[in-house]
């Protein structure tokens, strides 16, 4: 497996391509290549997501940890929110 990405910054998105070799007897068989597109969003444009979707009660925390605000870019962002 090999992979190259990249990424456009102003469209928020990364654009990974993967190539899978099969291999038999030392000979390659077949290739097959994996466009995977990714869309990011900051926090508050997500938030605004949940609530133009119709989402209440959102919370956000850090690290899976309930009450504990991200602090950090390397924090994992946890969101909650009820379906109206």
């Amino acid at each position: 497996m090999q992979s190259t990405s990249r990424i456009d910054w102003l469209n928020q998105l990364n654009t990974t391509v993967i190539r899978y070799e099969k291999w038999k007897h030392s000979k390659l068989v077949a290739t097959e290549l994996q466009d995977l597109p990714l869309h990011w969003f900051g926090r508050d444009e997500f938030i605004m997501c949940l609530q133009e979707n119709g989402y209440k009660d959102i919370t956000l925390c850090a690290n899976y940890t309930d009450g504990l605000q991200p602090t950090s870019y390397k924090d994992t962002l946890c969101f909650s929110a009820v379906l109206a």
